[in-house]
């Protein structure tokens, strides 16, 4: 269990200026377009529950300076799904 290390990202919008942040969500995106069927390089697929949702993650750091992430699930508070008009 040493090798890896849980992230949690909560509500991204808020924080977008963080380096930090901007890894977590590349990370995220580079893992949703692999997972995305007919889906090119120039396609970035993110949507508005990735911004105001919280964002569990699981990092592989067996190597320090290439961590990989191998698991991410996010939930959407339904408090802030209303504020920013969004189902949930």
């Amino acid at each position: 269990m040493d090798n890896f290390k849980l992230v949690i990202l909560d509500y991204a919008k808020l924080h977008l200026d963080n380096p930090k942040t901007q890894k977590a969500l590349s990370d995220l995106i580079v893992t949703k377009q692999k997972n995305f069927e007919r889906t090119d390089e120039n396609f970035v697929v993110l949507d508005k529950h990735d911004m105001i949702g919280t964002h569990y993650m699981i990092y592989d750091v067996s190597d320090l300076y290439s961590p990989k992430l191998v698991f991410a699930i996010r939930t959407t508070f339904e408090d802030r799904a209303k504020k920013h008009h969004l189902k949930t």
